[in-house]
């Protein structure tokens, strides 16, 4: 799919509205192209080494240079972020839950009623809309519907983290099993048999990552680039993150591995990154913080999304979207910087 995506046209065409005219246009995968990978981390059935990518040499941490951000102080803190592909959203601290960029031009991704009090959102990757994990354990969703992606299952009541990815959803419930549903046309939702003990999850394009709490890495669907060929060799894992069609893991000693397309240098790794506590994949970027408050980024730069602010510091959270990316600094303020086109980095001042 390109980066500017079909389905963004409904944009266009309810500007017609007025006019008693719409159209929309979308695309639906191919699922005679691709097969259904599970991949293991050890003692892996696949056939030959995946393409990994570990630090390189001659890449360095990207410059800071001169970009349009947008940093606003709040009224009530921001505890978390994350960033679709063309939205935002930002949860406070009072359990309320705020989306702005695409959303709020068509009004499908408005967010439901009642939707306090929220513990953690996820905003949907590649569609208008997203997850809301409340603080009762069960799962709220909102937005387009093209593949029930917002469809939550029933009985999901013990849930303990959520991730909304290209046309689907996962779901970790309490005991450490995966639930799944949406689009499934290359088995992005047929959860492994088995698979259990999972103490992290994460959504792809059309794949899905899941970390065991032995530090092992689990991956299904979609491998057209080889972003569910888990390297064989990688252990020790804290933290996962799946992009478009590439896929990164934070290890315990602070560095980050790197696996799938690299048609943008999203998985060159810059050798001197170290000491890394957070980690997020983009469509075709991805971004590191480290503890020290600052944040690395590398890839696709087509949108600015790699441009790091200047004088950006004091960072505890980040999230990649699209073609653009948030920051959350230690006061609760947000930044945003990268591609702008349906103000997703627009922060609403009365946040």
């Amino acid at each position: 799919m390109q980066k500017s995506h079909l389905f963004l046209i409904l944009v266009i065409s309810l500007c017609c509205l007025g006019a008693g005219l719409a159209f929309v246009e979308v695309s639906t995968p191919d699922v005679k192209n691709d097969t259904l990978t599970v991949a293991h981390p050890i003692n892996t059935s696949l056939t030959g080494q995946p393409d990994v990518f570990l630090p390189e040499k001659n890449v360095s941490l990207n410059t800071i240079s001169e970009i349009t951000q947008n940093m606003v102080s709040r009224t009530e803190n921001v505890i978390a972020i994350s960033a679709g592909n063309e939205q935002s959203l930002a949860l406070l601290e009072n359990g309320t839950v705020i989306s702005w960029g695409a959303r709020n031009m068509t009004g499908l991704g408005d967010l439901p009623t009642n939707l306090t009090p929220v513990g953690a959102v996820s905003a949907g990757k590649y569609h208008l809309g997203g997850l809301a994990l409340k603080n009762d354990g069960t799962v709220r969703a909102w937005g387009w519907k093209w593949f029930h992606e917002w469809d939550v299952p029933p009985g999901l009541e013990e849930i303990t983290a959520i991730s909304s990815g290209g046309w689907h959803n996962l779901a970790l419930n309490r005991n450490g099993t995966v639930v799944a549903w949406g689009d499934n046309g290359y088995g992005e939702c047929t959860v492994p048999s088995g698979l259990t003990n999972v103490s992290a999850i994460s959504a792809g394009y059309y794949f899905s990552l899941a970390l065991k709490d032995d530090g092992s890495v689990i991956a299904w669907g979609r491998n057209s680039h080889g972003q569910c060929s888990v390297p064989e060799k990688l252990k020790h894992v804290h933290s996962i993150s799946a992009g478009e069609q590439h896929s990164l893991a934070l290890i315990e000693d602070g560095s980050v591995v790197a696996w799938g397309n690299n048609y943008y240098g999203q998985c060159n790794v810059p050798h001197n990154l170290t000491n890394v506590i957070a980690i997020s994949a983009g469509c075709d970027h991805s971004l590191a913080l480290k503890d020290d408050g600052t944040v690395v980024a590398w890839g696709d730069n087509q949108y600015g999304q790699c441009n790091i602010p200047k004088n950006l510091t004091n960072v505890t959270a980040i999230s990649a979207g699209c073609n653009h990316s948030l920051a959350l600094k230690d006061d609760g303020t947000v930044v945003a910087w990268g591609n702008n086109q349906y103000d997703q980095c627009d922060i609403p001042q009365e946040l």
